[in-house]
């Protein structure tokens, strides 16, 4: 079989997106099929550095004002880019099961009809196919997409129920977003047991903005006696949250010591040994699809506390390595956290039962067997 070639599609790059699942289904993806991986992407002052080859993966930024609300306009450069490249490309992957892609799958398909085209859905619910003339049209661009992957299993029965048409229920697959286990190995970051972490309840993210409801965490640890645990909270302080943060220490000022804002940390390395000295994770947000801090969280062994968003099943199998926490609900997440901070013994146990479950499913080698088999399967048949 000749080299493939996949091509990647995406409306923004920087540091934090190599991170994710946006860049690294892409790269683990090319080394199981040993295929030759084009990333393209708009070209930024912020992502200058990423050119040439990154982690095996040919980095191609693109003078594009490509974004995630497309228009015509803003995809002009992408789109052209497709157009002349449509050929050469034997897997056109895209990210989000929105408007542009569907257009960017039926334009390839019309170039290169034996092409494959493979989107990951990142989707927090699945839409409803419709009916009329517009759920006629996005059955029609449907049948571009040769593999649909979800993140979560209650997406993916949907789906397959054929709540999205009939098309669609046949090219679905479940693949729930997982952590780069090659990289932690490469940077030699060494997971520790109960006995080595310390008394740490940490969260990662967009602190203060309305999806993460960083607020409702504050307000649970200002309920509870911490003892000798400490909570850090990792990522940017959104403006319009910081006077609220002066206040909860004003009001709290025993909490000074306690409760520390670290910024955002972009170093690999120096994030997971924040999740690896943790015992506790929490997830207060409102909405999501599958978060990346969820498997990294379970790869380091962290009890996770977390509103039942979407994943959050799966992630602690069902509750048996977490517990969910009803939406705005500070109350009983200060009970939960108490009841953990007074006694932590039973992390004992779920420790090693989380980097099992990470080791075995939520890992991006073991994810991404799924998809590449179905690349070789659909070639397989195309070849007959």
């Amino acid at each position: 079989m000749k080299t493939l070639n996949i091509t990647m599609l995406f409306h923004y790059l920087d540091s934090g997106i190599v991170g994710k699942d946006m860049f690294l289904v892409s790269k683990y993806l090319g080394g199981m099929l040993d295929a030759n991986v084009d990333y393209v992407f708009p070209k930024a002052e912020h992502n200058k550095q990423f050119s040439g080859v990154y982690r095996g993966v040919n980095m191609i930024p693109i003078k594009s004002k490509s974004k995630y609300e497309a228009t015509i306009w803003s995809e002009k450069e992408m789109f052209w880019y497709l157009i002349k490249n449509a050929k050469k490309i034997d897997v056109l992957q895209l990210f989000w099961m929105n408007r542009r892609n569907l257009v960017f799958s039926w334009v390839y398909k019309k170039i290169n009809p034996t092409g494959i085209v493979y989107i990951k859905a990142d989707m927090n619910s699945v839409p409803v196919l419709g009916n009329g003339l517009k759920g006629w049209i996005k059955g029609m661009l449907y049948k571009s997409i040769d593999i649909l992957s979800v993140e979560t299993k209650n997406n993916y029965d949907e789906i397959k129920a054929g709540c999205c048409g009939d098309y669609l229920k046949n090219v679905v697959e479940w693949m729930p977003n997982g952590h780069d286990s090659e990289l932690r190995q490469d940077l030699h970051v060494i997971r520790k047991g109960y006995d080595k972490k310390e008394n740490l309840i940490i969260t990662v993210g967009r602190l203060g903005s309305k999806q993460k409801n960083t607020q409702m965490l504050l307000d649970a640890v200002a309920k509870c006696n911490l003892r000798d645990y400490k909570v850090v909270l990792i990522g940017p302080v959104e403006h319009d949250f910081e006077p609220y943060v002066n206040k909860y220490f004003k009001d709290n000022p025993r909490l000074a010591e306690k409760v520390l804002f670290t910024g955002p940390i972009y170093d690999k390395k120096e994030l997971w040994e924040w999740y690896n000295r943790a015992k506790i994770f929490c997830l207060t947000s409102t909405f999501e699809c599958m978060a990346q801090v969820y498997s990294e969280a379970l790869a380091f062994g962290n009890y996770i506390l977390t509103t039942p968003v979407t994943g959050a099943k799966e992630i602690t199998d069902n509750e048996e390595l977490g517990k969910f926490i009803a939406f705005d609900s500070s109350t009983q997440l200060s009970n939960e956290l108490q009841k953990l901070i007074d006694d932590d013994s039973r992390l004992k146990n779920t420790i090693p039962k989380a980097f099992k479950l990470s080791d075995e499913v939520f890992n991006w080698p073991s994810l991404v067997v799924t998809i590449s088999d179905k690349i070789k399967k659909i070639i397989k048949n195309r070849e007959k």
